[in-house]
């Protein structure tokens, strides 16, 4: 029942207005926005039932085979681990015995352990299902229930495990403040580690004992949003694919002068499977891009395009050829490619000559290396980026880009970076052990 008196404590924190590391996690907990809700589902009357069900299933359900003794564990949202490990070791740090995976969660295997966790939820759906029906923020309650459970479900494998220290990744979801502030007061160590993107739209509060930085102006942010943070300390590293990125080419491949690349956030694909946007305005924002690169390339023949797509716009051929025909809507024909399905972005960065998106951690990829990179948040609600350094390469509105396009195409990078204050973002946070490759 530990995980349930911590859970009753945070509403309790929160209700009383009492400022502390329980309060900012129920906050959390109740946000609006989760990658794992789909579009519309504060709609869904029905939903409190639909979770009330899914917490039970997760009962049921038959775990899965994990080691019996692990110090160190990592944890992410799906079952695909090797580009974690592999970070981990380039950085010469200890590896995780245990991985799991959020759809590896049904750890209860003793029969006490099963009836806990289904007192608990016979405990608190009926509060959470009320809400769910009163309440504009419908899903937010209903979830509740399944994310009471999988965090249940987690401190058991760690009991079992002797886990003590958890690498967490994929930590930007609404539950991650509860599972980290519940595993510390376990003794737990949770190192929370997030992509090279802005922080502020998922990390406004934050609860952990230690947050990792892979990109220069996360600590910029970071700066203003400390008053919601409960952190025992913090450190830079480089970003994930720093392997890779060792060995990439840096220099402009011929005939690339002309180029400007498109960094992809797959809008038109999240907007086709119903994913929720985080409400900072930047499905909004891809769409004016669009419109913007492809006005760009009427007016200006000699140029063209190269876009770099987003994982979820290219994971099959069919969805690789239901992005050459949504692009085909806006760019003209034979003035734009798309880079193919087989070649990591970053093996590519050097095949245009100054590359833009409106946030994308392949955007610090390319910054990491040096390379002339720009950001357009122009429907954004909030500038992520102000007093950052990178306040001054993005622009908020499509004749500030392309202004500032037309600027960077002549220069070298080497004076893109100095001209901009950049310095700080190339090769970030990497240890002294590991160097580029000419």
């Amino acid at each position: 029942m530990f995980v349930f008196r911590q859970f009753v404590t945070c509403f309790r924190h929160y209700t009383l207005k009492i400022k502390s590391a329980e309060s900012a996690s129920w906050k959390t907990l109740r946000s609006s926005h989760s990658y794992r809700l789909a579009e519309g589902s504060h709609q869904d009357i029905l939903i409190g039932f639909r979770y009330f069900l899914k917490a039970v299933k997760l009962i049921a359900k038959k775990p899965p085979q994990f080691p019996d003794k692990a110090s160190i564990a990592l944890f992410k949202g799906n079952a695909s681990y090797q580009v974690e490990l592999d970070y981990l070791a380039v950085l010469g740090e200890e590896q995780p015995e245990l991985m799991v995976s959020r759809e590896d969660l049904a750890c209860a295997t003793t029969f006490s352990q099963k009836l806990t966790i289904l007192f608990t939820v016979l405990l608190t759906s009926p509060m959470l299902i009320m809400l769910s029906l009163v309440s504009p923020k419908r899903a937010t309650y209903a979830s509740m229930q399944s994310d009471l459970v999988e965090c249940m479900l987690l401190d058991f494998l760690r009991k079992k495990s002797g886990v003590k220290q958890l690498w967490m990744f994929d930590s930007y979801e609404k539950d991650c403040n509860f599972i980290s502030l519940v595993l510390m007061k376990r003794g737990c160590h949770v190192v929370r580690i997030p992509s090279s993107n802005i922080i502020t739209p998922y990390y406004h509060h934050v609860v952990c004992s230690e947050f990792i930085f892979t990109a220069s102006f996360q600590p910029e942010e970071q700066q203003q949003l400390k008053e919601n943070w409960y952190v025992s300390s913090m450190r830079n590293l480089p970003p994930f694919n720093v392997s890779a990125l060792l060995h990439a080419p840096r220099t402009l491949a011929e005939d690339s002068e002309n180029t400007i690349g498109f960094i992809s956030s797959g809008v038109w694909r999240r907007k086709e499977r119903g994913e929720m946007a985080s409400g900072y305005g930047e499905f909004e924002s891809e769409d004016l891009l669009i419109d913007t690169l492809s006005n760009l390339l009427k007016k200006r023949p000699e140029l063209n395009l190269l876009i770099y797509l987003h994982p979820c716009e290219k994971a099959s051929p069919e969805l690789f050829a239901g992005a050459m025909k949504e692009y085909s809507k806006h760019f003209p024909e034979g003035r734009f490619q798309i880079l193919d399905r087989e070649t990591p972005s970053l093996q590519a960065f050097h095949l245009c000559n100054v590359a833009v998106s409106v946030y994308s951690s392949a955007n610090i990829e390319r910054l990491f290396l040096g390379l002339k990179t720009l950001y357009f948040p122009a429907c954004f609600e909030k500038n992520v980026y102000a007093d950052t350094g990178l306040e001054i390469i993005s622009p908020s509105s499509s004749d500030q880009l392309i202004e500032l396009l037309e600027a960077a195409l002549p220069m070298s990078n080497s004076k893109f970076f100095t001209e901009f204050h950049l310095e700080a973002y190339r090769g970030f946070g990497l240890p002294s052990h590991l160097q580029f490759k000419s």
